[in-house]
C-alpha cells in the first residue's frame, strides 16, 4: 500500500487529532492506550483545514458530498487520485465544464476525449510538468447515492508530486480516456 493511500486512509478515518495538553487527561482511549514507542513515531503533519477533493485551483458552486476518494497507482506506476462528488445542485455537465474552464485559465490544454453513448460527459487538460486531468460528469446517481435530492456526480482524476514534490508521469501513461468515469453505484 503507498504512503498516499495510507496516509489518506489514516486521516479520513480518524480526522487530524488535537495535541494534548501536558498535566490533562487524554481525552479518549486511543490516547490513553498509547505506547513510550509509539509515542517516539513520528507523527504525519494533519493536511491543510482547506482539503479539497479537487485539483489545485479548482472550486465549485454548491454542496456535494464526497463519494469517493481514493489515491491508486498506474501501471506505469505514477500515483493518481480521483475523487467522485455527489452534486446536491445544477447541472453535473456545466459544473464539469465550469471546472474544465478554470483548468484551461491555469495554462492547461483541452484534449479531445471521444464520446460515448454512456451519458457521461468526459473531458481531459493537459499541462507540461504537471501532466493529465481527467474530468466526467453524469446525471445518473448510480443505485445508491449518498442523498436522495442529489442530481448527480462529477469526477476528477489527476496525477500527485513524487516524493520530492515533482508530479510523477510517463509520457503517455494516461493519454487513453478514462475508462471507469462517474459510474453511478
Amino acid at each position: 500500500m503507498s504512503k498516499h493511500v495510507l496516509l489518506l486512509a489514516v486521516l479520513l478515518a480518524a480526522g487530524c487529532a488535537q495535541e494534548q495538553v501536558p498535566g490533562q487527561p487524554a481525552q479518549n482511549a486511543a490516547e490513553e492506550a498509547a505506547t513510550a514507542g509509539e509515542a517516539q513515531q513520528a507523527e504525519a503533519p494533519c493536511p491543510d483545514p482547506g482539503y479539497s477533493p479537487m485539483p489545485q485551483g479548482i472550486s465549485i458552486e454548491g454542496d456535494f458530498y464526497v463519494r469517493a476518494d481514493r489515491v491508486y497507482e498506474t501501471r506505469k506506476g505514477d500515483e493518481r487520485r480521483k475523487t467522485t462528488l455527489e452534486l446536491m445542485s445544477g447541472d453535473p455537465s456545466r459544473t464539469a465544464e465550469t471546472a474544465l474552464s478554470a483548468l484551461v485559465a491555469q495554462g492547461f490544454r483541452q484534449i479531445d476525449v471521444p464520446a460515448r453513448d454512456d451519458g457521461v460527459a468526459r473531458y481531459a487538460v493537459r499541462k507540461a510538468g504537471i501532466g493529465r486531468i481527467n474530468v466526467s460528469a453524469t446525471s445518473d446517481r448510480g443505485k445508491k447515492p449518498s442523498h436522495p435530492r442529489s442530481v448527480g456526480l462529477i469526477s476528477f482524476d489527476w496525477p500527485l508530486p513524487a516524493a520530492g514534490g515533482e508530479v510523477q508521469t510517463a509520457p503517455s501513461s494516461t493519454d487513453q480516456p478514462e475508462e471507469s468515469a462517474a459510474q453511478g453505484g
